[in-house]
Formats: C-alpha cells, sequence, structure tokens
C-alpha cells in the first residue's frame, strides 16, 4: 500500500510541477523537463495498472502519454519499442475507459493510424519485424483480430494492386516496395495465431501475388496477344479465386471484359453480358491448369462446351444458345476448326444445341439453328483435313449420324452415311445387324434429301436392299419386313401406290406359303406382323383405287392368312376384303406413310473396335479420333430400280455365307 501511495503522490508532485512550470517565468532546460516527464508516465502507468486510479487522473495520463508518443515518434521514429510500449498502455487506458461507439472508433483509428505509421517510414526489416508484433499484441488484447486482418488485407490489395478502400481510410504511398511485407506477414501470422502456415510459405503467397499481378497488369497497358492477355489474367484470378478474393476477382473480370470486349465484341455478334459469361468461363478453365502457353481456340472450345453444358443442365437454354454462338464465333476468330484438335470440340458444341427436353419449340429452333451453323464448319474442316468418318470410333459415328439427324441436315448426313456405306466391307467389325441398319439410315436420308420429295434414288436403293435381305435372310425376317415397310412407304410417297401394294402382297404370299425352302430363313410370323401387312395391303389398295390383280386373288390371300392367325387376338373383328372400300378412309389415312425416324444411330452396342497393338486408334469425340482418309473410292455406274432383278453389284455371296459387307454401287 505504501508503494501505491507513493506512486499516486509522484504523479500529483510531477503535475505540480508541470502546472508550476506552465504558470511561472522558471526556466527548465528541455532535458529535465523530459525527464519529469518520462517519469510522469511510469508513475501514470503504474497507477492505471494498479486500478487506483481516478477518472480524472486517467484524463491527463491520456493528454500526458499522447504528447509523450509524439515527443519519442520524432525522436525514434514510430517502431521504436519504446513508442509502441507507450502506445500500447495509452490504448489501454482507452480501452478501459471507452463508453461509447465513437470511443471504440476513436481507439481503432489510433490503432491504424500507428500501424500505417510503421509500414509508410520504416524499411528495417528486422524492426518491422519486432513493430508487427508488438502492434498485434495490442489488437488481440483489445479484441481487435477481426479489425487487424481487415488492415491487413487492405494494406495487401492496395500495396500489390493499387487498389484504395475508401471505408479503411488510408492511401499509400506509390513509392511503398515489397519492404513492407515484412511486417504485413508477420502481423498477419502473429493475429491468426496458430493457423498452420509458417512465415516463409506466408510471405511467398504474397510474393507469388506480387509477381502474378504485375505480369497481368502489365498486358493491359502493352499490346500483347489473345493468349498473353487470357493466360496472365487467368493465372491471378485463379490464385484469388482460391483464397476467396471477391473484390479483386470482380475488379479483374470487368476490366479484362473491357479489353476482350474492345477487341473481340463486334466479331462475337452477342450481348456483353453473355460475352462476360463465356470470358469467365475461359478464364475459369485456363486458370485451372499450370501452362504457360495455350492454344486459345482450344481452350475456349472446352470452357465454352462445359459452360454450355452446365447451363443446359441447369434449364437456362437460352443462355446456352448465346453462350454457344459466343464460343463459335471466338473460335472463328482464332482460325476455326481447320486447325489440329479441335474438331472434336466442334462437333460436341454442335452436339449440345440438339438437346430438347423440356425446352420451348422457339428456343429448340434456335439451338438447332446454332448446332446447324457450327457444325457446317466443322464438317467443313473435316473435308479440308480429308477426316474419314469410316475410322472413327462407333459411338462416335452414331453420335454424328444422331447429330445431323437432329439437326434435320439431311443432305450432308446422306453424304457421310454413303461415305460409309461404300466403305463398309473395310468393317470388319461391324456385324450383319450394323450394316443393315446403316442401309436403312442411308435410304431413309436419301429420301428427305432429295428435291421436292422425288426420292428415286432413295427409292433404288430401297429395292437393292430388299431384295438382297429376301436373298440372304429371308422374305419374313424382321429385317427384311422393315425394309420391305420403308420401301412401301418410299412408293407411296411417289404416288407409286401398285408399286407398294405388291410389296405387302408378296409379304403375305410368303406367310401363307412360307419362305424358299431354306432351313436358315424364317418362314412364320408373329400375329402382330401379319396383321400389320393386311393393314397395309388395305391402305395401298384404297390409295392405288383398286386391285391390280383380281380381286378373288386378293381375297383368297387375305382369308389364308385369316385362317392361319384366326384363334390370335389381332385377327378378331377383321374387315373381310369384299367390304373394303377403294378409296382412302380414317382408319387407313396414316398407314404405311413416310415419317422420319424418331433415332439415327445405327452401330449396335456389341461392335467395339478393338485395340491395335494394345493401344485404341482412336481417341473419343476429339482431336484423336480423326485420321487422314485414303483415296477416294471410283464412283460405279447407276443401275435400275426394280423390286425383283438380280442385283449383282450388291455384293452379297449365296444364301450360305451371311454377311452383308461388299461393295455396291449407290
Amino acid at each position: 500500500m505504501e508503494d501505491e501511495s507513493t506512486k499516486v503522490e509522484a504523479v500529483a508532485a510531477y503535475e505540480e510541477i508541470i502546472t508550476t512550470t506552465k504558470n511561472s517565468k522558471v526556466v527548465i532546460d528541455e532535458k529535465t523537463m523530459s525527464m519529469v516527464k518520462s517519469r510522469m508516465t511510469e508513475a501514470y502507468v503504474h497507477v492505471h495498472r494498479m486500478g487506483i486510479s481516478s477518472a480524472a487522473t486517467t484524463e491527463k495520463a491520456i493528454t500526458v502519454l499522447q504528447e509523450r508518443l509524439q515527443q519519442l515518434k520524432s525522436i525514434h521514429g514510430s517502431a521504436h519499442s519504446e513508442c509502441l510500449s507507450i502506445l500500447s498502455e495509452l490504448i489501454s487506458m482507452r480501452y478501459k475507459t471507452k463508453k461509447t461507439s465513437e470511443d471504440e472508433h476513436t481507439i481503432i483509428r489510433m490503432l491504424q493510424e500507428n500501424t500505417v505509421e510503421i509500414i509508410t517510414k520504416e524499411q528495417r526489416s528486422q524492426v518491422l519485424f519486432e513493430a508487427a508484433n508488438a502492434l498485434s499484441a495490442i489488437y488481440i488484447t483489445c479484441g481487435y483480430h477481426t479489425h487487424g486482418l481487415e488492415l491487413v488485407q487492405a494494406a495487401r490489395r492496395q500495396i500489390i494492386t493499387g487498389h484504395v478502400d475508401a471505408k479503411h481510410g488510408f492511401k499509400f504511398d506509390k513509392s511503398i516496395g515489397r519492404i513492407a511485407f515484412v511486417f504485413l506477414v508477420t502481423f498477419e501470422l502473429s493475429l491468426k495465431g496458430s493457423s498452420g502456415h509458417n512465415y516463409s510459405e506466408v510471405m511467398a503467397d504474397w510474393l507469388t501475388e506480387s509477381v502474378l499481378f504485375n505480369n497481368y497488369s502489365r498486358c493491359l497497358t502493352a499490346q500483347v496477344k489473345t493468349e498473353q492477355l487470357l493466360l496472365r489474367s487467368a493465372h491471378i484470378r485463379s490464385f484469388w479465386a482460391h483464397r476467396s478474393r471477391h473484390e479483386e476477382l470482380d475488379m479483374l473480370d470487368q476490366r479484362v471484359f473491357e479489353v476482350f470486349n474492345k477487341q473481340f465484341g463486334n466479331a462475337l455478334k452477342t450481348r456483353p453480358e453473355i460475352i462476360k459469361i463465356f470470358l469467365t468461363s475461359l478464364l475459369v478453365h485456363i486458370g485451372s491448369g499450370d501452362a504457360y502457353e495455350i492454344q486459345v481456340a482450344r481452350a475456349a472450345s472446352i470452357a465454352g462446351n462445359h459452360k454450355i453444358e452446365a447451363l443446359v443442365r441447369s434449364g437456362k437454354y437460352q443462355e446456352a444458345v448465346e453462350v454457344a454462338h459466343c464460343t463459335f464465333h471466338f473460335v472463328m476468330t482464332q482460325g476455326g476448326y481447320q486447325q489440329a484438335g479441335l474438331i472434336g470440340y466442334g462437333f460436341k458444341l454442335a452436339k449440345y444445341m440438339t438437346m430438347k427436353d423440356n425446352i420451348a419449340a422457339e428456343t429448340h429452333t434456335k439451338m438447332l439453328q446454332a448446332s446447324r451453323e457450327i457444325m457446317a464448319e466443322v464438317l467443313k474442316a473435316c473435308k479440308t483435313l480429308e477426316i474419314n468418318f469410316s475410322q472413327l470410333h462407333d459411338h462416335e459415328l452414331n453420335d454424328l449420324v444422331e447429330l445431323l439427324g437432329e439437326q434435320e441436315n439431311y443432305k450432308e448426313l446422306d453424304i457421310i452415311l454413303e461415305s460409309l456405306w461404300k466403305s463398309r466391307s473395310g468393317q470388319k467389325n461391324w456385324s450383319e445387324d450394323t450394316l443393315i441398319n446403316l442401309g436403312e439410315r442411308l435410304v431413309v436420308s436419301r429420301h428427305l434429301a432429295s428435291d421436292k420429295g422425288h426420292s428415286h434414288r432413295a427409292i433404288h436403293l430401297a429395292e437393292d436392299i430388299t431384295y438382297n435381305l429376301r436373298r440372304v435372310l429371308g422374305g419374313l425376317h424382321p429385317h427384311t419386313v422393315k425394309m420391305s415397310n420403308l420401301l412401301s412407304q418410299l412408293y407411296t410417297g411417289a404416288k407409286l401406290y401398285g408399286d407398294a401394294l405388291n410389296v405387302h402382297e408378296e409379304i403375305l404370299q410368303l406367310i401363307v406359303s412360307g419362305d424358299d425352302g431354306e432351313d436358315r430363313t424364317i418362314d412364320t410370323v408373329s400375329a402382330a406382323t401379319a396383321r400389320q401387312q393386311v393393314d397395309l395391303l388395305k391402305a395401298a389398295y384404297q390409295r392405288n383405287g383398286g386391285w391390280i390383280k383380281s380381286a378373288d386373288f386378293y381375297k383368297k390371300l387375305v382369308t389364308d392368312v385369316t385362317k392361319m392367325y384366326s384363334k390370335t387376338a389381332d385377327f378378331q373383328n377383321i374387315q373381310p376384303v369384299k367390304d373394303w372400300q377403294a378409296k382412302p378412309d380414317n382408319t387407313t389415312a396414316s398407314l404405311g406413310v413416310f415419317v422420319k425416324p424418331q433415332q439415327w444411330m445405327f452401330v449396335v452396342k456389341d461392335d467395339v473396335l478393338p485395340p491395335k497393338s494394345g493401344k485404341h486408334v482412336h481417341g473419343s469425340t476429339s482431336e484423336e479420333g480423326f485420321q487422314r482418309a485414303p483415296q477416294p473410292l471410283k464412283k460405279g455406274k447407276q443401275i435400275g430400280w426394280s423390286l425383283r432383278r438380280v442385283s449383282d453389284l450388291w455384293g452379297m455371296r449365296q444364301p450360305s455365307a451371311g454377311r452383308l459387307d461388299a461393295e455396291i454401287t449407290i
């Protein structure tokens, strides 16, 4: 107690000395006065720590400590240990006596001012290191960790990027260099405590950001190639994204967009908002790797495809269409798809635009148009690069054919299917089903690609295939019946109703009499198939306006078929031939009429290309999946169209052979 009493008395004595000096003419030398103020400061600190200071004494102490702090700063600088000690006591006094939010703001402002002053004026690394530890202790004692870390981030942003955050109320001179990192890194680590990071790791992080940003900022002020702008922007963007630096990301995205849009905006032919979406996805993709060189068109294709897929999955179809257009036009500014490695990506881009689940008709129409536009360039590139479609993976062929079918791009589809048909003898791993499916798709595409519905070439090919299927598989095999029905539909479309009638008549005769006696061919069909042929015969008869042969012939034929299946549900209540009217009615109007297929894929799942030398010679739908084409096959001579002729050019062996893999002139 005696010591405490002595300190209180000492404070009173020092105050008396100061007061007397101010009010008298006695002059005390500066050294003595400095000593008095120093001792007085110590006394104030002591009584404050002991908790025996009155409010009035504390106010006097704050004034004295502030004067002492300024005096020491002028002598030693803000980072001096004695200055920081005085600052600590001063903040402690203010913190313990604060009553309002304004008092707290004053404390925070004092801490910030002293922190900024040290960063600005001190250049010695060891002093900066020690000052950072001392200051962080003050922040921690007062519970101002968050304020301290916010100050660190604001200082970091300002020193590295030059961006001044107005809410923090300070601005560094441009001359401040990386030496300030010593203080800020130490300060940050001290505030975070045991964060799991050491000084070297955090300093490396700061220096990396500084280098990346400098590289990026130089790109904005100098004329550099597009890949350099994108690459350097992507690197710093990725750095910030991994650290959730959202303010920096927003600034970068806007700045890069301005440069990018100025250079490519007109060529991309879309809204600025869409360009920004595309550009951001491009930067994210580039930033996901650590490359220092990029092929811009390839990166744009990958990024665009990923973004479009995400938009489609989330139901944002209109945005997906616009991003697809943007991606396509940007790739075209970079040389288009006529360069190694881009055709597969262009194909995928076009494919995304054919999705139709839960898509409004108007939007789907726009998507198909975009898909056609993209695919036209892709196919042009395929021709330039002499891509051999027959060397693609089976799933790639299916995807390609399906895409062109979805686009209703029948002329290109016909060309590709024809090239595959001509080269089918080289597809040793294609099954019989795949070959027949290919032939059927070629017939359909040829019909749809014909001008004004004049599909004689499609009919010609369908006749060839139907005849030869009968030779090899028999007239009642499901493949043969299906192709016969297609041939009948083509006859109907060409108003050759008599020929359509003959097709179904011959099938019904085979049902009644059996096939050609070959053990390997099918002699029976299901009741449903038989009834289908009767109904198709009726539809053809009505369209033709009468029979070709005698009415009794057809009556007997249908009666015989009906007797064969009389116990089945399909043949209950069948209308007798004598009651058929020789004009179309509502029951048969849609029967036997050609309908576009719902899907175009033709390679069956079991047909898989084997690897060569233990490795796949084709990749997925990308650049690795394409090879240069051999010399084109010579086009053979056309032949006539008659269902009953023998087609030597079909190339099928005798019925015992059973493979449909030789050449035919089409």
